[in-house]
């Protein structure tokens, strides 16, 4: 991620007028994903759904199996925010795209991904958790979820998810997120509201993708190094950790109430380092070296003594979360200095950078996935709605 002098100069608010140099932006938004989406769409919702983990939790207790209808919710999806304009005035997102969801569209392409690792109840929709299966089904794509045949159901009701065992294909889920877009954008006008900014974010499973499209793709052979053995998870995150399912209020209770310096240790636990989904299985590889020199090469030394020739190598190491390492973020704890513990800030109960730094960061056990999108944009939303 670059400095912000980096950005294009211009910037350009939602009604389509262009800030004079010196006018400051009432809020700047990091990045076009689901994270974003899911923030400025609870601004502008007067009904959104601003409950915290453990709220929600108490909620649905209550509740049990009731939810709102089905027409409900397709009513709520069918509305249009005439008064968006209002509510992000002086907002601008900063987005080396130009457009929402433009980077993960570009991922699922290349990766060849078919289905989120996230299941359908988890989206940047603020109005309800059905609004996607609804969405769905309103126009006729049911058959675009996937069903968690490999979960063992068992075991997953013990740790507290019941449900739903369906993911979303990619397709669905980018269609959906675009539907909500329209529904921000049509209502206040074309006025782009994005200015260039790159940010090069790692991708979670990505290894077992490559692999996949490899393959795909005509690879007689394709090896996967790791220093340790493939661990399986449906999501990335442990079952057993409960922060998936009915009990996900409870564990991340326990997160926040715990002092910062114990939080980089405690998401250590719960994310256990890289994994991959149960939906593919190697039934048998063997390395066949080619006859012959081969030019172009890799030849490749691992640390346990061992070497290996290759005519590609893909890097899927994922990313070191390390606010020192990120030139923006690096400046600013130059200026601002915050305790910091493992790399991670130590934010306000807000998720401000400080008291008087309205930088808000979204930063928790699963903040990287769609359910701590959702957490994350709450907390801001809550604020922003004072």
């Amino acid at each position: 991620m670059p400095t912000p002098a980096s950005a294009s100069p211009l910037v350009t608010t939602p009604s389509g007028s262009t800030p004079a140099a010196e006018e400051s932006l009432r809020v700047a938004v990091i990045g076009s994903g689901p994270h974003a989406l899911s923030l400025l769409c609870r601004v502008v919702d007067d009904d959104a759904d601003l409950l915290d983990e453990a709220e929600r939790t108490r909620v649905a207790a209550k509740a049990g199996s009731r939810a709102r209808s089905h027409a409900e919710v397709r009513k709520a999806l069918q509305r249009r925010f005439v008064d968006a304009a209002a509510h992000l005035a002086g907002v601008a997102v900063f987005d080396s795209g130009g457009e929402w969801m433009g980077q993960w569209r570009r991922d699922f392409s290349a990766l060849e991904i078919e289905h989120c690792r996230s299941h359908s109840d988890l989206h940047p929709c603020p109005h309800d958790f059905q609004s996607l299966r609804v969405w769905a089904e309103k126009h006729k794509r049911e058959l675009e979820m996937w069903h968690m045949a490999y979960l063992d159901r068992g075991a997953a009701r013990a740790a507290g998810f019941s449900g739903p065992y369906a993911l979303p294909g990619t397709r669905l889920f980018l269609d959906f997120c675009a539907s909500l877009v329209a529904r921000v954008v049509c209502a206040m006008g074309p006025g782009p509201m994005f200015a260039g900014m790159r940010a090069n974010l790692p991708w979670w499973q990505t290894a077992g993708h490559l692999c996949l499209v490899a393959v795909k793709n005509g690879a007689t052979a394709v090896t996967l190094a790791a220093r340790r053995p493939i661990v399986r998870k449906p999501f990335d995150v442990d079952l057993q950790a409960r922060v998936v399912g009915d009990r996900r209020g409870e564990a991340l209770s326990s997160f926040w109430a715990a002092p910062p310096c114990d939080r980089p240790r405690l998401i250590g636990r719960l994310r256990g380092g890289g994994s991959m989904a149960g939906e593919v299985e190697v039934e048998s590889a063997a390395w066949r070296p080619a006859g012959g020199e081969g030019g172009g090469s890799f030849d490749v030394s691992f640390d346990d003594g061992s070497s290996e020739r290759f005519d590609y190598v893909w890097l899927a190491t994922g990313g070191e979360m390390d606010l020192s390492l990120v030139p923006l973020f690096a400046q600013l704890l130059a200026q601002v200095p915050i305790q910091t513990h493992g790399g991670l800030p130590a934010l306000q109960q807000d998720l401000s950078w400080a008291a008087h730094c309205p930088l808000h960061l979204e930063l928790g056990a699963d903040a990287l996935n769609l359910a701590g999108c959702r957490a994350g944009s709450v907390r801001i939303a809550r604020l922003h709605k004072l």
